[in-house]
């Protein structure tokens, strides 16, 4: 299975429209979160609009799940707009379904969280706290989901959790007890957004960023090590932080 994973589209919809060219060289697209600008912006219903425009019809599965700009009273509760996209192939918000032999899961934005089985593969907006994932680089402020990090540390987290929300993290990739956690980060003036390749036939994950070179990861196994340029240990910060 190829996944093509994005995050923190923000309503570019020059993004979108990549994204709509791209979909059809993978068996999945996952999107985990923001794909909206900000809730009180003055055109939020007009972004919805053409966020959904471009995600129907799209050339692949996709599943998505929100983020805090997605967690908007419109029209009459937080994230109700994307059950418009809801539908053969599409799975949003609280969904745990199969796809070609593997178990994914929606995470909802604020909702509680329960023990993952071994081999699921979770999308999460936030990166696990106390990690290089969900830490800032430059502002050194940890991001990070406090419960997804103590489920993490715990033991009965996913495979892999597929997240975003921390725009220039300090590292893309670390693994926590059977966790690889990956956080795609975000180029506001790239022509096309920040993404993996995530390739589980072959067993690679490949970031790609604009201007700068291909970063990859080899995976021994999903619940094994990781190997490749730059990567990350478990990381424990000594930062802390609740959802932002």
């Amino acid at each position: 299975m190829k996944i093509l994973h994005v995050s923190d589209l923000h309503a570019n919809l020059r993004w979108f429209d990549w994204l709509r060219r791209e979909a059809a060289k993978f068996d999945l697209v996952c999107i985990t979160g923001d794909l909206v600008g900000r809730p009180r912006d003055p055109n939020l219903g007009q972004q919805i609009a053409e966020v959904c425009a471009r995600l129907t019809g799209l050339a692949a599965p996709l599943a998505v799940c929100s983020g805090n700009h997605d967690h908007v009273e419109y029209p009459i509760g937080p994230c109700d707009w994307l059950r418009r996209l809801q539908g053969p192939g599409v799975w949003t918000d609280g969904a745990r379904f199969a796809h070609l032999k593997k178990i994914f899961f929606c995470v909802p934005w604020g909702e509680p969280l329960s023990a993952a089985a071994p081999e699921e593969i979770w999308l999460c907006h936030l990166p696990p706290a106390r990690s290089v994932t969900g830490i800032a680089r430059l502002e050194r402020v940890d991001f990070g989901d406090l419960e997804l990090a103590d489920l993490l540390h715990s033991g009965p987290g996913p495979a892999l959790a597929l997240s975003g929300h921390v725009h220039d993290p300090w590292l893309w990739h670390n693994r926590i007890g059977r966790t690889l956690v990956l956080n795609t980060g975000h180029a506001p003036t790239a022509p096309w957004p920040t993404h993996h390749v995530i390739d589980l036939v072959r067993r690679t994950v490949v970031r790609h960023r604009a201007g700068m070179p291909d970063e990859r990861l080899v995976l021994h196994s999903i619940g094994g090590h990781e190997t490749g340029r730059g990567a990350a240990k478990t990381g424990d910060s000594k930062n802390n932080s609740s959802r932002c």
